[in-house]
């Protein structure tokens, strides 16, 4: 699903933009989105974890070439705490569930993936996206999707279109959310 995800990402992200990795854990979707963006743009990467933000500025600093890697600034701390770090943002995805190859009891939780979502949307441009990738498959997984499930199935449709994306024979693979906030 998380080629999936990219794919959906490349027809929004472009260079230049400001993006924001939620919950930028080993590096993958931050190195992603800073090859997108280029020089131009502006990555806010978050993580809770200490171990994740140095992941994932090793990523950056030895697999996207110097000259490209646009202006990056690194929060250890919950995502909730976005709309203190970020103004404005067209692009902000979530990893939702632990750090691979970390500890895994440590997990986003779904009170604070789900003020972290609703600070995304306050953030959020117009014709901006949000994605959320949510693994089901560990314990408290399914509980956090399913709170994202309600607060996104909440939205008023003319403030955003919201597209959910799931494999439909593998019940424990993790299903993606897409909101995209419609302009004016």
């Amino acid at each position: 699903m998380t080629s999936v995800a990219q794919r959906a990402w490349h027809q929004f992200v472009k260079e230049g933009d400001t993006v924001v990795d939620a919950t930028c854990g080993n590096g993958n979707d931050s190195k992603w989105l800073a090859e997108r963006i280029g020089p131009n743009g502006n990555l806010v990467a978050f993580d809770i974890q200490e171990d994740a933000i140095r992941s994932t500025s090793a990523v950056l600093e030895d697999e996207v070439d110097p000259e490209l890697l646009p202006n990056t600034r690194f929060i250890r701390g919950c995502h909730s705490t976005m709309q203190e770090h970020v103004q404005a943002a067209s692009f902000v995805c979530f990893n939702l569930g632990f750090l691979p190859g970390g500890d895994r009891t440590i997990v986003s939780q779904p009170t604070t993936t789900v003020a972290a979502l609703k600070a995304a949307m306050a953030i959020l441009e117009p014709r901006g996206i949000i994605s959320v990738l949510a693994y089901v498959g560990h314990p408290g997984g399914m509980e956090e999707y399913k709170a994202v499930q309600e607060v996104v199935m909440q939205i008023h449709p003319q403030d955003f279109t919201v597209l959910e994306q799931r494999i439909l024979n593998r019940p424990n693979s993790p299903v993606l959310i897409l909101l995209w906030r419609r302009p004016g």
